[in-house]
């Protein structure tokens, strides 16, 4: 039953799921209702899941926000996923100049010291590289705490060079097809493909997260705004 709001990993391939939208699957086709104004309910789901952009409010998605944080916690995800931005060399939250967060990375590494079950994927909307070496400097014995999504199997090596755990790959700046068989020889940790893109799953080795899915798919791990996981 869907739970309204009150006031690891590894089956054979993960989904995570950014979600801006409900995505209802069924007869192989996927319908979207768009969250923008926030979840109306959060339902229980199996399997892995990634609180997207810190988890969906009741009012709004994308906050990336102390409260998605603390609600998202609340829910019993242990990982999130942040929106991050490298502006006049400063390190900031967000998913862009006009939706930058309240929370700041200061406040980040406090609440990270305050709920030690909790990891934070990141997702970076400018330079990845640069943004890393600065969030590696803002965690310092932090670090372990991260996981990096990297944007192509190139940045693998510079990644593993500055200390992070083994990264994500996210698939949606790569092309359907030439990068496969790079991620597969890397160590790491899964990769990341959009719902619409989910058959490009069946030539990579690693657990397989889908984006953006708002409905339990089963045998992935999701990406989401409105699931939260089962009890």
């Amino acid at each position: 039953r869907p739970v309204c709001y009150p006031g690891g990993m590894r089956p054979r391939r993960l989904i995570v799921i950014a979600v801006t939208g409900l995505a209802l699957i069924g007869a192989g086709q996927v319908w979207r209702y768009q969250h923008r104004d926030g979840c109306r309910a959060y339902v229980p789901a199996a399997g892995p899941l990634v609180a997207h952009a810190g988890g969906g409010l009741p009012e709004q998605t994308y906050a990336n926000n102390l409260e998605a944080l603390d609600l998202a916690a609340s829910h019993g995800f242990t990982m999130v996923e942040l929106d991050f931005l490298v502006e006049e060399g400063r390190l900031v939250i967000g998913h862009d100049a006009d939706h930058r967060s309240s929370l700041d990375p200061a406040g980040l590494m406090r609440w990270l010291d305050a709920h030690p079950r909790m990891s934070v994927v990141t997702d970076f909307k400018s330079d990845n590289l640069a943004g890393l070496e600065l969030l590696k400097q803002a965690a310092g014995t932090r670090i372990d705490r991260f996981v990096p999504q990297i944007y192509s199997p190139q940045e693998y090596a510079a990644v593993a060079a500055m200390g992070f755990p083994a990264p994500i790959l996210t698939a949606y700046r790569l092309p359907d097809h030439g990068w496969q068989q790079a991620a597969n020889a890397l160590p790491l940790r899964a990769v990341t493909i959009a719902y619409k893109r989910r058959a490009l799953a069946q030539g990579i080795r690693h657990p397989v997260f889908l984006h953006t899915v708002n409905q339990a798919v089963p045998g992935y791990g999701l990406y989401t705004d409105c699931l939260i996981p089962a009890a």
